[in-house]
């Protein structure tokens, strides 16, 4: 579990510092067979680590595991929700390469983002049995709670494209059905979970410390806690209960007896603050990477070809990428996604069409 927190780490510094000057050098300097093969994997592989430890710490034992490396992973998340509630839209100019680009990269960090909101819910369910820090980093360095009532204010999970409402299910975004009940999002619904373990967890009631400002934030919630969200996930009746309560008495104070004591250690996380100093220049790094990061050769897009064609070899008969019936229809462009009919299709594109432009011009190229 810490090896794959540190590779975590590794990839966020370098979207952050690098892929800028990756971004800068296409612009200015495009190479004439440019690929964006290996920058899409590397793009994706921050998402698959993310989502590798969303479906490990899902047990109390991958979370114990994690051991003083917990803390890193828990900054981590806040920074990433805090870029969730701060998002904007981006320009769209640019050559097709850096739209394409822009493209892959936004639908990789979303995936990150809503991933992150699975992680800080599967920590604080476990959040005696993992070290102090963790609290220290969720309370007290980033309030993960305002944070959290800030999504559920901003429906994070949701985007209005034009007349059509979209919402993040299942990797990507897909069509809100209409004329229908609303069922909670998985995002919308560990967002839920992980705000009743930090309000009603006697672990972090012991350290979490009420303030006129975050108290009245927190009481934000009582508008959003309808019958037929509460009918969806039942334990969010006694946190009801409980922002009631808080509404008419005075905030509580915690109980955590060490805030009385004049001194306290606290462990800080420094994996991050460690892995970006090992890095002298990121110009230096991008240059050295250009060639490499921009260029495929041909025995690499065949060895890439090969290893998609592995995974594609089933047993079964291809599921629906979107709905998961039996798949009869392939994505023309890329042969990659299968799907049960055209409607299913339709609302996976806007997800899959940064994954399909990437792979349709290498498979092209590559049958050449």
């Amino acid at each position: 579990m810490p090896v794959l927190v540190c590779d975590l780490l590794c990839t966020e510094l370098w979207r952050e510092r690098a892929l800028p000057l990756v971004v800068k050098l296409i612009e200015t300097n495009p190479p004439p067979d440019l690929s964006l093969l290996k920058l899409f994997v590397i793009l994706n592989h921050e998402s698959s680590l993310v989502n590798l430890l969303e479906l490990c710490l899902y047990n109390k034992e991958a979370c114990v595991a994690l051991d003083d490396i917990a803390s890193d992973l828990a900054e981590y998340c806040c920074r990433q929700l805090l870029a969730l509630l701060s998002e904007k839209e981006e320009d769209e100019a640019g050559s097709p390469e850096i739209q394409q680009l822009r493209r892959m990269s936004n639908t990789a960090t979303s995936a990150v983002r809503f991933g992150c909101l699975s992680i800080v819910r599967y920590m604080t369910d476990y959040a005696k049995d993992l070290p102090l820090s963790v609290l220290y980093a969720l309370l007290e360095n980033n309030d993960v709670v305002q944070i959290l009532v800030e999504v559920v204010e901003r429906r994070s999970w949701e985007v209005r494209n034009g007349d059509s409402l979209q919402r993040w299910e299942n990797g990507r975004w897909t069509a809100a059905p209409t004329g229908q009940p609303q069922t909670l999002t998985q995002a919308e619904a560990q967002v839920w979970l992980a705000l009743n373990n930090l309000l009603m967890d006697q672990v972090f009631r012991a350290k979490y410390r009420f303030t006129t400002a975050n108290k009245s934030i927190v009481l934000k919630l009582r508008r959003y806690m309808t019958e037929e969200l509460i009918d969806q996930i039942p334990p969010l009746a006694d946190l009801r209960m409980q922002l009631d309560q808080l509404a008419v008495f005075d905030s509580p104070l915690p109980t955590d007896v060490a805030r009385a004591s004049a001194v306290m250690i606290q462990q800080v996380s420094t994996v991050r603050e460690t892995l970006a100093t090992a890095v002298h220049s990121w110009q230096a790094l991008v240059a050295a990477q250009a060639e490499r990061l921009l260029h495929v050769s041909q025995e690499e897009k065949e060895a890439h070809f090969e290893s998609i064609s592995s995974v594609l070899v089933q047993s079964e008969a291809p599921r629906c990428a979107v709905c998961g019936k039996e798949a009869h229809k392939r994505c023309a462009r890329c042969k990659n996604e299968w799907y049960c009919c055209r409607e299913c299709q339709m609302r996976a594109w806007p997800g899959h069409k940064p994954v399909c432009d990437v792979l349709s011009e290498d498979l092209h190229l590559h049958s050449k």
